[in-house]
């Protein structure tokens, strides 16, 4: 997407809007078509194994079940821990361009256990699909954030409330695409003063520090939520989600390069905080700013003791919460923007 913003053409522009909206890179899963129907109801989570194009073998999982005489079957694609090959078929809104290397080929059987082998039909480029976008982060804020168990978040209601909108994050950055208005009922930004450059800046940061930074909040909550006292081998859910946390910090290469790795950075972070929260600041300098080293809740999330755990949960994700909101809510997003004679730099600031 960063490339195609890159490109600075409307073009360009409506391809890497398609990326933000329709994904292409997580959770790839093909919708195929199971020839006369299935034959009975298909559990979500079954194992899928199937062939690609070049008669390679490919595996995955029936993403939702299928129930019997239904014709539509999707199979999310297996991932591996490489990073440069964890899924090889990668389409979604690329498609015609996108990588169909381990795709399932267009048509062709797959083995499922329990069942007969399954024929099928389905256009790779159109029906290869991805079940995590951008986007998504932010449209599924309300329903994930607000009217979840232990809901609404207090750092996504503060937003929220400031806002006015459910889904504000997606709202800026739908703007910046279109070079419109926003229509919140505070911090308001009108994107027909921009270029392109200025445009890109926007959608780059917005998409970095509202849509991926508010989610790996969600996320620090979430573990905290699915902790289960008195019950070692109940406890898989929050390392879960724990691990989620840093792999979106991460998978935002942005959020993590700004917020988590550049010293420069924080140290300017520092210096503003302490302007006005001298303590905040102090404890700044206690925080690590690497993420590798903040440690995984699993031992806490074995703790016996409910209080016990979720105080060092609590303590866990508050480090990382300083570290990232005290540099994302604080700071100012920066919209370059170019002019006939000179660079000019506009400023709008997200509240706290």
């Amino acid at each position: 997407m960063e490339k195609k913003l890159g490109l600075g053409t409307s073009d360009s522009y409506q391809l890497a809007k398609d990326i933000y909206q329709q994904g292409a890179h997580s959770k790839s899963f093909a919708e195929v078509t199971i020839t006369g129907g299935a034959s009975g109801t298909i559990p979500a989570g079954a194992k899928v194994v199937g062939k690609t194009s070049s008669g390679a073998e490919v595996r995955g999982k029936v993403l939702d079940e299928v129930a019997s005489g239904a014709t539509t079957l999707k199979i999310q694609y297996k991932t591996t821990d490489i990073q440069d090959s964890y899924v090889d078929c990668q389409v979604g809104a690329l498609g015609a361009d996108g990588n169909t290397n381990g795709c399932f080929a267009a048509s062709g059987t797959v083995e499922i256990d329990g069942f007969e082998p399954i024929t099928y039909t389905y256009t790779v480029p159109e029906d290869s699909n991805n079940g995590r976008t951008i986007a998504g982060f932010s449209t599924g804020a309300k329903a994930k954030m607000y009217e979840c168990d232990n809901c609404p978040y207090v750092d996504y209601k503060k937003f929220f409330d400031y806002y006015g909108s459910f889904d504000y994050a997606n709202q800026w950055v739908l703007a910046a695409f279109s070079g419109g208005k926003t229509s919140f009922q505070n911090g308001n930004a009108d994107f027909g003063e921009f270029t392109f450059a200025g445009r890109t800046e926007s959608i780059k940061k917005g998409t970095a520090y509202m849509n991926v930074w508010m989610y790996v909040i969600r996320e620090m909550e979430d573990a905290l939520d699915d902790c289960k006292s008195g019950c070692i081998d109940c406890n898989d859910d929050p390392v879960h989600a724990w691990d989620e946390v840093s792999d979106f910090n991460c998978i935002s290469s942005l959020l993590f390069r700004v917020s988590l790795t550049k010293e420069s950075h924080l140290s300017a972070c520092k210096q503003r905080v302490w302007l006005s929260t001298p303590d905040l600041s102090n404890l700044l300098e206690t925080v690590p700013t690497d993420i590798s080293s903040i440690p995984s809740p699993i031992n806490a999330a074995k703790t016996s003791e409910p209080a016990a755990k979720r105080a060092i949960l609590l303590l866990e994700t508050r480090k990382l919460t300083l570290i990232s909101s005290t540099y994302s809510i604080r700071d100012r997003i920066i919209l370059s923007m170019e002019d006939a004679q000179r660079q000019r730099t506009r400023r709008t600031v997200l509240p706290l």
